[in-house]
């Protein structure tokens, strides 16, 4: 994996954190270092329009992967601190919950983070799109 740090160097650790809490399925761990007003747009977004707001965004957004995934994944190969973004580049491994199709896409994810707690987390299938919105060279 490669780790670029421009700005904070803390930014990088925390999302790197949120991904391993995510992994391992530690809900409880990953909604503690959101926001209250946290915003998450998962990459049901894309399709459906999606977007998951407030105190109770972390139970939606898990209520709608348990419906949808037995098993989710998301692998960074490149974390790029942008200045209160933070752009990871990766792959999404998945396996759908009714279908059992395997999943295994490139995708990238924004964190906004302020003061060292994210404010919004996005998913991107479009790598170049997820580059410029962190402000990062596409």
């Amino acid at each position: 994996m490669r780790i670029i740090r421009t700005v904070a160097e803390d930014n990088v650790e925390r999302t790197r954190r949120a991904l391993e809490y995510f992994n391992r399925g530690d809900r409880e761990l990953l909604r503690g270092m959101a926001a209250p007003s946290v915003e998450i747009v998962p990459l049901r977004a894309a399709l459906e329009g999606t977007v998951y707001r407030g105190e109770d965004a972390f139970d939606r957004f898990w209520a709608a992967i348990d419906e949808s995934w037995e098993r989710v994944q998301m692998e960074a190969d490149e974390i790029v601190d942008c200045g209160g973004r933070v752009l990871v580049v990766g792959r999404l491994r998945a396996r759908a919950r009714d279908t059992d199709v395997d999943i295994d896409s490139p995708m990238a994810w924004v964190m906004k983070l302020e003061d060292g707690v994210m404010t919004s987390m996005r998913t991107y299938t479009d790598i170049a799109e997820a580059r410029r919105d962190a402000g990062a060279e596409a």
